[in-house]
């Protein structure tokens, strides 16, 4: 997991306070998910800056609402909902033989040889925030996770303070 980076590196860059690392921590404990979601919810840092964080540190593009949001049909098709339950992903766009999928985990080699085994698409990992992946999932696929209810954004949430 990220969290403990993400949180240094908003910390190296002046970003978050310590104090607010420790309430997103508190909150973390509480309610449970990953660290950078709390502080995201807690407005301490923006969608922006967080998806600037994720990219730099685990090296993929950052997938945005606004990707999320519009993916095609026939990205939402490619793999099957089973799959996309048990992974915890969501493809968001399909182009000349290779398909986005947003993710938590861009690094799990396992998980991308199964997409492309089971597409026979080429699989391009792009990191994403857990609120609206899961807010993707409940939207796309209307699939729900349990573990998820203290973390939801409200759609229009994420432009705060920088």
């Amino acid at each position: 997991m990220l969290g403990r980076q993400v949180a240094e590196y908003l910390l190296e860059h002046g970003w978050v306070t310590s104090a607010q690392v420790e309430e997103a921590q508190r909150t973390k404990g509480f309610f449970g998910g990953r660290l950078e979601t709390h502080l995201l919810k807690l407005g301490y840092v923006s969608e922006g800056v967080l998806g600037e964080a994720l990219t730099e540190l685990a090296g993929v593009p950052f997938a945005s609402w606004e990707h999320l949001r519009a993916a095609t049909p026939t990205a939402l098709e490619a793999i099957p909902i089973p799959l996309i339950e048990r992974l915890h992903v969501c493809p968001f766009r399909l182009e000349e033989g290779r398909l986005r999928v947003a993710t938590l985990a861009p690094r799990d080699a396992a998980a991308l040889r199964e997409m492309e085994s089971v597409t026979g698409l080429v699989v391009e990992p792009w990191i994403t925030i857990e609120s609206r992946l899961y807010q993707a999932l409940t939207r796309h696929f209307r699939l729900r996770f349990a573990a998820t209810k203290g973390i939801a954004l409200p759609p229009g949430k994420g432009d705060g303070p920088r």
